[in-house]
């Protein structure tokens, strides 16, 4: 049996996936198929042009039991060689390559106008928008504002008349602006280990999601309901992304940027014995979560956390661990439970930089184990007894603001024979 696939002018393949359609279709926009599981079956590999191919799934609704699979194709698993079809079950044993994006076109819900007199948090980047329509509370937690193509930003939570985000930039006078829910949700747990380049546009992850031995991942405006797990040597993507409380994000291996992602609970980047590359999260909230970082002692976790607000954590805001230096700049944390950071064991040092907040726990940043801290202008992190617990010397910002470029404070007085000393100096 062969099929003709949509090939429009741009060179983009694309494969229809619908509610209603059939997985003996060809798969075309006026006969689509059912299931995304027989569109990756379809994905082939053109040597010659390595063109972009899309499966679009938009309105979609596609469940399965928690036990089933969707398993996007691996590279070159048995040896096939390019150009070979991808034609087994699931593409679990052939050889694919090339770019990919599945892609779920979002549903709008409503449009508002934007009224004068918004606020702004420079440092989280949170914003408060008036609008002119009245709203049902809260009826928008958790999807997506759209300012202008480039200015995406996730809803935390609204009142009948205003809005409250995260990520949007320059919203001035009567501006309308359109509200998206996705229509896409898949319900497979869903295994990624392919090759080149997958994209996922304004889908919702029923279910848990695997990544592996790929080379990058770029997700856009998805929500995710459950935990995703990367187990990747390449570098991956996450713009205006939701984690909801039932989720979670963990890593084991390569590196990731995430942008104007809201983090509604759970752990993220906890994991087991795996190293990670380079890092960060900028323009972020983390909101009841557990530690930022938190794994055993073998971390090597190391990132950047920038312009972001960690409040209401379940535990320390921020957990570093071993590994190299870990860089805050631009970034509150707010009543976390146990304190603002803990900074635990040797390695690279933990480097701050506006860092502010008032903690439910005893300490802004505590030092133990042989920790370093390197600290910039404008720290003010506190917690219910003090500043710093350094090692078991309280030390103050104001202490610490005094010192010369290049000084630092010593815990002098931890004397266990198994530990080094900790220490916090200024740059």
């Amino acid at each position: 049996m062969s099929f003709t696939i949509d090939q429009p002018p741009d060179g983009e393949i694309f494969l229809y996936v619908r509610d209603g359609g059939s997985d003996s279709n060809p798969g075309t926009l006026a006969l689509p198929l059912a299931s995304p599981t027989e569109a990756v079956r379809r994905l082939k590999f053109d040597p010659t042009t390595r063109s972009r191919q899309v499966i679009e799934m938009t309105g979609l609704t596609w469940t399965s039991a928690d036990t089933q699979r969707w398993v996007i194709p691996c590279s070159g698993t048995l040896g096939y060689a390019p150009g070979r079809p991808n034609d087994g079950v699931n593409g679990v044993t052939d050889y694919f390559d090339g770019p990919v994006e599945f892609r779920a076109d979002p549903t709008l819900v409503t449009t508002i106008t934007v009224d004068a007199g918004s606020t702004y948090d420079t440092i989280g980047e949170v914003q408060v928008i008036n609008v002119v329509e009245t709203l049902t509370p809260d009826a928008h937690k958790g999807q997506f504002l759209v300012a202008a193509p480039a200015e995406n930003a996730v809803i935390l939570s609204n009142t009948a008349n205003t809005i409250t985000c995260i990520s949007v930039y320059d919203i001035r006078g009567y501006a309308t602006i359109p509200i998206y829910t996705l229509s896409c949700v898949l319900d497979a747990h869903i295994d990624i280990c392919g090759a080149g380049q997958v994209v996922f546009e304004g889908i919702q992850f029923a279910n848990h999601l695997l990544m592996k031995d790929n080379y990058q991942f770029t997700f856009d405006r998805c929500i995710f309901d459950q935990y995703c797990w990367m187990l990747t040597s390449g570098y991956n993507w996450w713009f205006d992304c939701y984690w909801s409380p039932t989720s979670g994000f963990y890593t084991d291996g390569g590196g990731f940027q995430i942008v104007g992602a809201v983090f509604d609970g759970g752990t993220v980047a906890g994991h087991g014995s795996g190293g990670v590359g380079v890092a960060g999260f900028d323009t972020c909230l983390f909101d009841g979560c557990g530690p930022i970082g938190a794994g055993n002692f073998e971390n090597v976790y190391a990132p950047e956390i920038v312009n972001s607000t960690i409040w209401n954590g379940t535990g320390y805001g921020v957990q570093k661990q071993a590994g190299s230096s870990m860089k805050l700049k631009n970034v509150r944390i707010e009543n976390c439970a146990l304190g603002g950071v803990l900074c635990d064991t040797g390695g690279g040092p933990l480097q701050f930089q506006s860092v502010v907040g008032v903690n439910a726990g005893p300490y802004g940043v505590t030092m133990q184990n042989g920790s370093q801290l390197k600290c910039g202008a404008g720290n003010t992190v506190s917690g219910a007894t003090g500043d710093i617990l350094l090692g078991k010397k309280p030390v103050t910002w104001v202490t610490v603001d005094a010192l010369p470029v290049g000084n630092g404070v010593t815990d002098t007085d931890q004397v266990e024979a198994d530990q080094h000393l900790c220490r916090v100096y200024a740059i």
